[in-house]
């Protein structure tokens, strides 16, 4: 009862309303409590954060750490105040802030004990998109006029393995209708026979989909996963997160911004 309440902690809704973006989640358990964690929040009127990661091992320890982790991301994406303007924490700052504090409170200098973690800020009105990458194995997919390519083509060390590391922001630009696929590592490794899903799989399917679709609809990749497995259980947590640049509008004059969740705001004049 415990995992299971953990668990359900740390995923979010399958399909969640942000202004202008629209985030759809699908999760596949293996037969151990893992440490996947996949999710999105708002930060203010036109921004939000998006999040995808993986503590190494699985179990109790592994879901309780990762939803301290969790609470860590929420926590640390904030609105800074500087020079009478508000602006976000960039990701590369937040993930180094992140990589200080879980070797000083979790693994403690052990470097067997990690975490591989993607993190982004999205400004739904400009589709402006800044992120940072720690360890992560599979890169973010860009969906974009039927085309896919990956988000990036290296990624940083893992959270718990460098202390005082300074993790790099990296920037790019999305257009209208664009989509963005996170997935764990679980699903590019889902294995029958010794045969891999893998990237190249991944690619061509989410290609279809979408040309059958018109959008990332996670119900049919996660169909595609259970055929490549044959009725075989996943040897690993498969965790999905898309998103889709619907397009921002301001709200009607005198209508209020819609409701959700927001980090904290620092004032550092």
């Amino acid at each position: 009862a415990l995992a299971q309440n953990i668990q359900r902690n740390l995923l979010p809704e399958k399909r969640t309303e942000f202004p202008g973006v629209t985030m759809t989640t699908e999760y596949i358990p293996c037969d151990e409590l893992g440490g996947d964690i996949a999710g999105a929040f708002r930060i203010d009127e036109t921004r939000i954060a998006v999040y995808g990661g993986d503590v190494c091992g699985h179990g109790i320890y592994a879901a309780m750490v990762m939803s301290y982790v969790k609470k860590l991301i929420e926590t640390s994406v904030k609105r800074i105040l500087l020079n009478r303007q508000y602006v976000v924490k960039p990701p590369g700052a937040v993930l180094t802030a992140i990589n200080r504090s879980f070797i000083a409170e979790i693994n403690q200098g052990d470097p067997e004990i990690y975490l591989t973690l993607f993190l982004g800020v999205l400004d739904a009105e400009t589709l402006r998109f800044e992120f940072s990458s720690a360890g992560t194995h599979v890169p973010p997919l860009v969906v974009s006029g039927g085309k896919v390519r990956e988000l990036f083509d290296r990624s940083d060390y893992a959270i718990g393995h460098v202390p005082d590391h300074e993790f790099e922001t990296l920037r790019t630009t999305f257009s209208r209708g664009d989509g963005l696929l996170f997935v764990s590592d679980g699903v590019t490794e889902a294995s029958r026979d010794g045969r891999l899903y893998g990237m190249d799989m991944l690619k061509s399917e989410v290609v279809r989909i979408v040309a059958d679709t018109g959008s990332i609809d996670l119900g049919e990749l996660i169909g595609s996963l259970r055929r490549h497995l044959g009725g075989e259980a996943p040897q690993d947590d498969m965790c999905l997160l898309g998103l889709r640049m619907n397009g921002w509008s301001p709200p009607a004059e005198g209508q209020a911004a819609p409701a959700g969740q927001r980090g904290p705001d620092v004032d550092v004049r």
